[in-house]
């Protein structure tokens, strides 16, 4: 292909640079490289718009589920206080007393001691949330003796152990 350039008079011929046969295939290819990026940024755009709304769905749903659980607990709490045990070491040298530091009543409470030398634990009494149950406990340096009570109570037949201070 050739062009035939006129101006003020003068003719010349001038032949296209040799990459213009291609320039179409080029400009085609850069066109649809162009057209793919967009859509590549546009859908980054919308898929950012879906993380946003999928993270404040996820927020909601975990809000929703703790309130559920904080209702369910406080449901569970009602029906079924919560006990709690502490052994206080009174004035006296050999006195002691088991408390309840815990929400609710506990009933049927027994408590057990492996030592002879242990007087007035609980058996199948109740005790009263922040009330104690006073027993007595002579200790003997040269006998072993455990270092907890076995406390057991309605609701609750496996035995807990409950640290006896020194």
């Amino acid at each position: 292909m050739r062009l035939v350039v006129t101006f003020a008079g003068l003719e010349g011929r001038v032949s296209p640079p040799p990459y213009s046969r291609n320039m179409g295939i080029e400009m085609w290819v850069a066109l649809a490289s162009a057209l793919v990026a967009l859509g590549g940024a546009a859908a980054a755009v919308v898929q950012a718009r879906h993380a946003k709304v999928s993270a404040e769905a996820a927020q909601k749903s975990a809000e929703v589920a703790r309130d559920a659980l904080d209702l369910e607990r406080s449901r569970f709490e009602a029906e079924y206080p919560r006990v709690a045990w502490r052994v206080e070491r009174l004035a006296a040298s050999d006195g002691y007393r088991l408390v309840n530091i815990g929400s609710g009543s506990a009933t049927g409470v027994v408590a057990s001691f492996e030592s002879p030398h242990v007087s007035g634990l609980p058996s199948g009494v109740t005790i009263k949330s922040g009330d104690g149950w006073p027993f007595s406990l002579v200790r003997m340096d040269f006998v072993s003796a455990p270092e907890s009570l076995s406390v057991t109570w309605d609701g609750q037949p496996e035995p807990i152990a409950v640290l006896i201070p020194r």
